[in-house]
């Protein structure tokens, strides 16, 4: 198994002679640290004694100390000749008089592996991400260093690669909390901090601090599943007793193959594809000695939100423990905004229990590694409750709890103690978490259902909440009808009384409606699991209402009358022009914004489409775009183009003018095709789609390498190590990037009339 061990800062001077240009005990920050005498013989002496031909060391900036391309080979054949294995460097703030790709075509030391801005890499069971702002002074672009991070974890996933992220510059403790939600990062290394300069010498050399005003006095830390490293030689010496740092978080093989297989137990329980399980690890706020782990489920439909712990406090447990979600509530209809019911199992006992209007909260309980039964609790897309911007849940329902004037609390814990009952889902509610429900209480959690050990589920019905039952199935549906106009004429008194609009807004309805449980006579337990949700017709509209060519029509009506008045059209004027309240700017309020800043209206939508050509070079995109731009086609081609900034342009001005454009690039991986799809995006381009030409990479080094008068790739050597790096790095295109729909063509022999036959089925 490879270790990887990190250093930063060597700030190595070496001359042709073997001498030292500038010797570390002279520079500003290192004077009076004994750390450095011999620091050089330290390096050398460790990794000799414990770094293998089978490691990887990396090396997180200013390498060297201000020296040219023809001085830093010295310095770099220096740690060639001194530390084992496999080398991964980035470049530092004392790094910029060399170039990289400057060095590449000079020199070439085997097994050392300089990476660029940007630049991923692949090393063993290992992907490196290098992003090292050299311009950068106090601060990182926090905003790119994410995106990045983003693309790395993508490509890292697809590729089953343990991602690291290498950067000189550290971050802050809030750009690492944010940088950590990315769970496949498992580590980020940095450097340039020095913990010793000429003001503070010896003494206080312990008192680093992260990169800017919040201080955390450390040089590692982890947060989430990600370990962040800042490894300067100076702070190793001195803090650590030694030059390297192991990096001890990345997992082993072996440890993988245990994570896969959990993750895959995950997704058997769940009844869903792999790629919908995601993992977690959180403290439990009800039983704050635990952290635990495990997967939760992320598809749609009946084990949405379920949890499967497999370890507490770092353990793993003797047996993984399944928590299943709330079920989403199902319509009843045959069909959307319907009044014909489907067809119900006859010969069923049929309950229709109060719909409360608020936040389900699912008590479940779980068992820690000594055996005790722990309860706590979840909404529906969280392992545990916590207070974030979508709402102070954990505080609320911690108060709730005490309110036991207004509560079912004690309802919930009774059944909690159950032996057989797994959970009890409840209704956050009340006037104090306000929805579109007026209520007269301040907090409570109405009991729902509970779930059985054996999945099965039965409504609660101990406490006044059922609306309506009978013993036959077949009578439900009429009885529900007339439960829907009801609760209508009741919100439409309520309305009248307390001269309220129609619309979706905070406190504007005396009722949600009903739940409907149909369940066997015998056990109580509800058919199939399958819970109905029985509105009146107002509720149905505002949830059914969504941001339509309607509502845009508003939006522009709204902005011209804005405009007009000479006010700037903000968040806050289009709020008070569209009449919106609180609760409905929270649902159509992103919408609109979105709306506003892609530039254009439904009076002005844009007619283009976009098609971009995705696959190697060799693949037969030059081929295709040939034929198409006799077609009249606008075509997209950096290698004619020139630049990318030229592209860019072309392809705005072809769409102002309502062009059908397509982007003929090799277009590799995410971060390359977003920069497209956003640009139509923004002006206004609904339908951008996918022409994948999947051809194996032999095939395309082979049609590349034959190719005459490239304009980039002139010799058959050349075409297959660029073949052969892009396969590497390529990324398979998904809908969920944003296409509207991927044509994808994989096989060898290709024929330019099936190609156009794509084309014509996007253009017509």
């Amino acid at each position: 198994m490879s270790k990887v061990w990190h250093i930063s800062d060597l700030h190595l001077s070496f001359k042709e002679d073997g001498s030292i240009q500038k010797p570390m005990d002279k520079r500003s920050w290192s004077k009076g640290c004994e750390a450095y005498n011999n620091y050089l013989d330290k390096i050398a002496e460790f990794a000799k004694n414990n770094i293998t031909n089978s490691d990887i060391t990396v090396i997180t900036g200013d390498i060297v100390h201000d020296m040219g391309l023809d001085k830093i080979i010295y310095s770099l054949k220096w740690i060639r000749n001194n530390i084992p294995g496999h080398i991964v460097i980035c470049r530092g703030n004392h790094d910029t008089r060399w170039q990289v790709s400057k060095f590449r075509e000079k020199y070439n030391i085997p097994g050392l592996h300089i990476l660029d801005e940007y630049e991923t890499f692949v090393l063993k069971e290992y992907m490196f991400g290098c992003y090292s702002d050299h311009k950068a002074k106090t601060k990182t672009n926090t905003e790119e260093l994410l995106s990045f991070a983003n693309y790395l974890s993508t490509v890292a996933q697809k590729k089953s690669k343990t991602a690291v992220f290498i950067s000189h510059y550290p971050v802050s403790k809030e750009t690492a909390e944010e940088l950590a939600k990315n769970k496949n990062i498992k580590a980020y290394l940095s450097g340039h901090i020095h913990c010793t300069n000429n003001e503070t010498g010896n003494e206080e050399c312990v008192d680093l601090t992260w990169y800017n005003e919040s201080a955390e006095p450390t040089d590692d830390k982890t947060f989430g599943n990600c370990y962040f490293s800042t490894a300067t030689t100076d702070l190793l010496l001195y803090k650590h007793g030694q030059i390297f740092k192991e990096i001890k978080n990345l997992k082993s093989k072996e440890k993988k193959k245990v994570e896969n297989n959990l993750k895959n137990n995950a997704a058997k329980a769940f009844k869903c594809n792999i790629s919908y399980v995601y993992r977690f690890n959180r403290q439990d706020p009800f039983n704050e000695n635990n952290y635990v782990s495990g997967f939760i489920c992320r598809k749609k439909g009946p084990t949405q939100g379920s949890l499967y712990i497999t370890h507490i406090n770092g353990k793993l447990l003797p047996e993984s423990q399944l928590i299943l979600g709330t079920p989403k509530l199902a319509y009843p209809y045959k069909r959307k905004n319907g009044r014909e019911y489907i067809e119900f199992p006859k010969d069923k006992k049929w309950i229709v229990t109060e719909k409360y209007n608020g936040v389900n909260i699912l008590f479940f309980k779980y068992t820690d590694l000594d055996g005790k039964t722990c309860i706590s609790a979840k909404t529906k897309m969280a392992p545990f409750l916590s207070d974030n911007d979508l709402g102070q849940f954990l505080t609320l329902t911690k108060k709730a709890v005490k309110l036991n004037k207004f509560n079912n609390f004690s309802t919930i814990a009774r059944l909690l103690k159950n032996d057989e009952i797994a959970s009890v889902s409840a209704e956050l509610c009340g006037s104090e978490k306000p929805h579109l429900v007026k209520y007269d209480f301040p907090l409570a959690l109405k009991p729902l259902f509970v779930r059985h050990k054996d999945g099965n589920i039965n409504p609660v019905t101990s406490f006044g909440n059922v609306l309506a039952m009978g013993i036959q199935s077949s009578e439900a549906a009429e009885k529900c009808i007339q439960l829907q106009d009801l609760m209508f004429q009741e919100n439409e008194r309520y309305r009248k009384e307390n001269n309220l609009p129609h619309s979706y807004e905070y406190e504007h309805f005396i009722n949600e409606g009903g739940v409907l449980y149909l369940t066997d006579p015998d056990t109580g337990m509800v058919i199939n699991n399958h819970i109905y949700k029985i509105k009146p017709k107002d509720i149905e509209e505002v949830h059914w209402k969504t941001f339509d060519t309607n509502m845009k029509q508003l939006v522009d009506q709204a902005v011209e009358k804005i405009k007009t008045n000479e006010e700037k059209v903000s968040e806050k004027t289009l709020q008070e022009e569209l009449d919106m309240g609180e609760k409905q700017w929270s649902k159509f309020g992103r919408s609109v914004m979105k709306y506003i800043e892609s530039g254009h209206s439904v009076s002005k939508s844009n007619k283009s489409s976009m098609v971009l050509l995705c696959g190697l070079p060799g693949s037969g995109k030059s081929t295709l775009s040939s034929v198409l731009k006799n077609k009249g086609y606008k075509i997209i081609n950096q290698d004619e183009m020139g630049s990318r900034k030229k592209c860019k342009n072309a392809t705005i001005d072809f769409l102002n003018k309502s062009e059908n454009v397509v982007i003929d690039r090799c277009n590799f991986d995410i971060r390359q095709r977003k920069s497209w799809l956003d640009l139509a995006k923004e002006y206004g381009v609904d339908s951008v789609y996918c022409v994948w030409l999947d051809l194996s990479k032999e095939e395309c080094q082979k049609r590349a390498g034959s190719r005459k008068n490239h304009p980039t790739i002139k010799t058959e050597k050349t075409a297959h190590r660029v073949v052969d790096e892009m396969s590497e790095k390529f990324v398979e295109p998904t809908l969920e990037e944003g296409f509207k729909k991927i044509y994808k063509i994989n096989r060898d022999e290709l024929d330019i009339n099936n190609l156009l036959t794509y084309i014509e089925d996007i253009w017509g």
